[in-house]
């Protein structure tokens, strides 16, 4: 039964982080080192319950790495899917384990498919590791018609190779586009030295990407889509595309504890409360607001369309470049890049 929550807030974004379990060991990960809990049916079935049923609601199975229990992710889907038609479900894995048994679960549940890529093979194998068995996947993917997006973390490792992405995409017909998440600092990428790339190269970077994508989509049936790009062209400075900021998203660890967002689970500060504890009429606080004390971020001076936990986690790192900033000054610059936002939309 959906439980409606005591400020009359719906949850309509939904993060199952199924695992802390990992088997890779990214350089830049911000979750930090890996871990050994995996969340329990119990648990899942309590955080299935606080999610609006109604269209629009979606719920994102993340880790960890949340193909070690493919098990688990097919009884979230089947308890979504049994009461929550309208739901959408999407799923963010490392790609390293996809296989028929995943597929098959893709395509009887009608999961999103989302892989982490950070270039090619050599690029990818250097951050993340266990490239063969990545690209394996997207062979796969293709093999059994599941269309698939990559997400593509920005540093200073791979930041001159991110324009050759498109190019790898255009060799999968079920590709559907790619997404950028700048460095977080936080995790891993303290420990290893990962860094931000400068403001220059990435400006370069992205409009080579950009060309390379308007090149690509000239010949492709359906086009690849560019995740910042519609963001940038979809939302101004009066609006907010994160469910966190407007108090419509709940993340549950593992173990069940609450958190606003996925990117801030385990850091006390935002911690709200445990699935368990949770009753109609006693919510923990929330604590999303904290993320939008911009006084706490200008800094950063970066763009609306960030993603406010990276701000808050960027606030104090001088370096780090606006990638929406840049983005939207080479969408809305000249009428050449006005015919090239028009490919995007």
């Amino acid at each position: 039964m959906f439980k409606i929550l005591k400020d009359n807030r719906k949850i309509k974004y939904l993060v199952l982080s199924v695992t802390k379990r990992c088997n890779l060991n990214c350089k830049y990960c911000y979750r930090g080192t890996a871990g050994s809990a995996v969340m329990s049916r119990d648990v899942a079935d309590s955080a299935i319950e606080l999610l609006d049923p109604m269209e629009g609601a979606h719920v994102q199975i993340t880790g960890g790495e949340p193909l070690l229990h493919c098990d688990l992710v097919e009884y979230i889907a089947w308890k979504i899917r049994k009461t929550m038609r309208k739901v959408t479900i999407g799923i963010q894995t490392n790609g390293t384990l996809m296989n028929e048994e995943f597929t098959g679960i893709v395509k009887k549940y009608d999961l999103q498919v989302g892989v982490s890529l950070d270039g090619r093979k050599e690029v990818n194998e250097s951050i993340r590791g266990q490239s063969s068995s990545v690209f394996a996947g997207l062979a796969l993917l293709q093999k059994n018609n599941v269309e698939f997006r990559t997400t593509t973390v920005v540093s200073n490792l791979n930041v001159n190779h991110i324009h050759e992405i498109p190019f790898i995409l255009s060799a999968f017909e079920n590709s559907r586009g790619m997404a950028l998440d700048m460095l977080v600092a936080k995790g891993m990428s303290m420990e290893n030295d990962v860094t931000f790339p400068e403001r220059e190269e990435l400006e370069r970077a992205l409009n080579r990407l950009i060309d390379n994508i308007k090149f690509i989509n000239r010949m492709r049936k359906v086009p690849l889509q560019l995740r910042e790009i519609n963001k940038v062209c979809e939302y101004n400075n009066s609006k907010s595309y994160c469910h966190a900021e407007k108090g419509e998203s709940l993340a549950v660890s593992p173990t069940g504890e609450l958190y606003p967002c996925g990117q801030v689970i385990d850091d006390r500060l935002f911690y709200m409360g445990h699935i368990k504890d949770f009753n109609s009429a006693s919510l923990p606080i929330d604590k999303s607001g904290i993320l939008f004390d911009y006084k706490n971020i200008n800094s950063c001076h970066s763009s609306r369309w960030d993603c406010p936990s990276r701000k808050f986690y960027n606030r104090s790192e001088e370096d780090w470049p606006d990638l929406y900033g840049i983005l939207n000054n080479i969408m809305a610059g000249s009428d050449e890049n006005n015919e090239k936002k028009r490919s995007f939309v």
